[in-house]
């Protein structure tokens, strides 16, 4: 390789450590452009964990094939490499200066350590031809090292960023004395320190762990099955006081834990968990000797990634150092009893001066006036959800299997009142897979039945002319492919019926509301399942389709056991919302689902007079109120501010 070469090899390199990006991403594309120039036949690049190595990436060989079954030898090697610190040239069944373990490869082994400072950080090596000629070899390993000393730059600066918003971390979760607020900043601000995918912050109350703050998140579904697993995984390693990792070949968990674990894992898909105790060890160093006490939990950041590498766990222990001391500050600021009232107090001083007493009196009659209507005066009480206007009758059109939108219907075509028939074609698809899939059973077939039919007519011919060969032996292959082609039949009748199903048909008779299909379908990629329109029965009936917030359903349930079914429901359209109009609640969903606009919504479906409504347009945005009997009127204005106090302040303290 010349000189030229190599140049052009370590600028592209250099320019590749001065950008921001994550360690696998730089050294696959360091591999890529260092492999072809090195002549090998692979390279790879181990990250240091401790006292071992831990597959980064490879390109070109695959690493198990290399190895041959001995990926724990191999590993053993380079971790001595690791420790030695010096880049090698190593034959096969050769070991690095007479210690550890032998080269298990067929190849010769390029490695070089990548440090930063005194440490090794990670290891990069190359397969390459043992009969290669020395001085290409050695001259391989040059390379390697002079790219070994790029890579360190890159890691340095990866360093002093992590520091700098590191430093930023620490000052930030530090401004607000408020647990929530300092738990949301530690889990937004802490996920890029970090470099993982999502950072939860849990606070242990009692026996009890709760997540307060999720990163990229406003607040915290407390119904989600993520989030109630990622708490019952938490208590049980907060039991422990120990930290976890996941996945960990070397450690035992207990069948609890790992249960526990498995099953969020399951749910979630977290390819990589960290979960880091935040222990108040200021509280531990106030204790006197001989009355000594564990350090107090005060619960715990879980680092989650969901795909590529693993993240460094030492960065996660230092955003739990330094979390730990910010939230027991706010913890411990937050416990002072009746904090709101001595700062209210502190406030409202001038209230009893003379001068503003008369209105100050004033005001206090008022307010208790004010009070007393609240209680005793009552009016109809009201749900109030949004929703649509909707066709009773709807049928949703799927893709039954993947393929590219070959040709649409000529109605489709059309930009409104497109009515279709039932089992009438709207859509066709294309997938060449499937087609050559039925052209190769087709293939076999007529290859098969050729074959049957040549050995039946030697073995016609052998009979006719007296020969006497093994004809037992003809019969058996005879029989074997008859066998052979009853399954490329069975073969041909499933594929023809998937072949029938690129084919998309109406499901029933009605209007295509989906809008301007031809622009939405036309040469697209479809998957199995995917929507591709609706059709509606629009001469039928209509209905309303409300989506209540989930806190509100309580007191939907509660008016159906005093009222029953026959709820009376008001709504006005957007497009005339000087008019209100009346319904009746027809069905309510069984369980809530998550709306993208609404959140957590329960279904209410709600039986209009059509009639009423001289322009029905389906999808039509509706707001309706559900009436669930009467109030007091401080009931009506305040329960939500109640029930909210009731979940988020007395059920956390009491």
């Amino acid at each position: 390789m010349s000189n030229q070469d190599v140049r052009v090899i370590i600028d592209e390199i250099a320019k590749l450590s001065q950008a921001e990006i994550q360690p696998g991403e730089f050294y696959r594309e360091v591999l890529s452009r260092l492999t072809p120039r090195l002549g090998a036949a692979g390279a790879a690049v181990w990250l240091s964990a401790g006292d071992s190595v831990e597959l980064l990436c490879q390109h070109g060989l695959d690493n198990g094939a290399l190895m041959n079954g001995h990926f724990a030898q191999h590993q053993q090697l380079l971790a001595s490499v690791q420790q030695s610190g010096q880049p090698d040239l190593i034959q096969p069944g050769m070991n690095l200066g007479g210690v550890g373990p032998a080269n298990p490869t067929p190849f010769l082994l390029g490695v070089c350590p990548i440090k930063l400072g005194e440490s090794v950080v990670a290891v990069m090596e190359s397969f390459q031809d043992v009969e290669g000629q020395p001085q290409q070899q050695e001259a391989a390993l040059r390379l390697m090292t002079i790219v070994a000393g790029v890579a360190t730059n890159y890691h340095r600066a990866l360093e002093l960023r992590w520091r700098r918003n590191l430093d930023s971390f620490s000052h930030a979760i530090h401004k607000s004395l408020h647990p929530i607020n300092t738990a949301f900043i530690i889990a937004n601000d802490g996920r890029s320190v970090v470099g993982c995918d999502r950072l939860s912050v849990v606070i242990k109350k009692g026996s009890r762990c709760r997540i307060e703050a999720i990163s990229g998140m406003d607040s915290v579904h407390r119904r989600a099955n993520e989030v109630r697993g990622l708490e019952n995984v938490a208590k049980r390693v907060l039991a422990t006081r120990e930290a976890l990792t996941y996945p960990d070949p070397g450690v035992e968990l207990p069948p609890q834990l790992e249960q526990a674990i498995q099953s969020y894992v399951d749910e979630s898909q977290t390819k990589f968990l960290t979960l880091i105790p935040l222990v108040n060890n200021d509280d531990h160093e106030e204790q006197t000797e001989d009355r000594r006490k564990p350090p107090e939990i005060l619960g715990a950041i879980v680092a989650e990634r969901f795909s590529g590498e693993p993240f460094m766990a030492e960065r996660v222990e230092s955003v739990a150092h330094h979390a730990s001391r910010a939230l027991a500050n706010s913890l411990e600021h937050h416990r002072v009893f009746l904090l709101p009232v001595w700062k209210a107090i502190g406030s409202m001083g001038w209230l009893v001066r003379a001068r503003t007493l008369p209105f100050t009196l004033v005001v206090t009659a008022l307010v208790i006036a004010l009070v007393f209507s609240a209680i005793f005066v009552q009016m109809d009480f009201k749900l109030t959800a949004e929703g649509t206007l909707q066709p009773k009758e709807r049928h949703f059109v799927f893709a039954t299997v993947d393929g590219t939108v070959d040709e649409l219907s000529n109605k489709l075509k059309q930009t409104s009142n497109i009515t279709v028939d039932q089992g009438e074609t709207l859509v066709t698809l294309d997938n060449p897979e499937i087609k050559m899939r039925v052209n190769s059973v087709q293939g076999e077939i007529y290859k098969t039945t050729a074959e049957i039919g040549a050995i039946r007519k030697t073995i016609l011919d052998y009979s006719r002319s007296g020969k006497s060969p093994d004809i037992n032996q003809m019969n058996a292959k005879r029989a074997e492919l008859e066998v052979a082609l009853k399954n490329l039949e069975a073969q041909q009748i499933l594929l023809n019926k998937i072949d029938a199903m690129l084919t998309v048909r109406s499901p029933a008779k009605g209007t295509v509301i989906t809008w301007d299909i031809e622009n939405l379908l036309s040469s697209r990629p479809l998957g199995k399942g995917q929507t591709l329109m609706t059709v509606a029965e629009l001469d039928g009936e209509w209905v309303l389709e409300l989506l209540l917030p989930d806190k509100e359903t309580g007191h939907l349930m509660d008016a159906q056991k005093e009222f029953g079914d026959d709820l009376v429901v008001s709504y006005i359209l957007a497009t005339e919302p000087h008019k209100t109009r009346y319904g009746k609640i027809k069905k309510i969903a069984k369980s809530t689902r998550l709306d993208e606009k609404n959140g957590l919504s329960l279904l209410v479906t709600v039986e209009i007079n059509k009639l009423d409504i001289p322009k029905l347009h389906p999808g039509a945005e509706v707001t309706g109120r559900i009436h669930v009997g009467k109030r007091s009127i401080g009931y009506i204005w305040l329960h939500d501010i109640g029930e909210f106090v009731q979940s988020r302040i007395l059920f956390r303290f009491f």
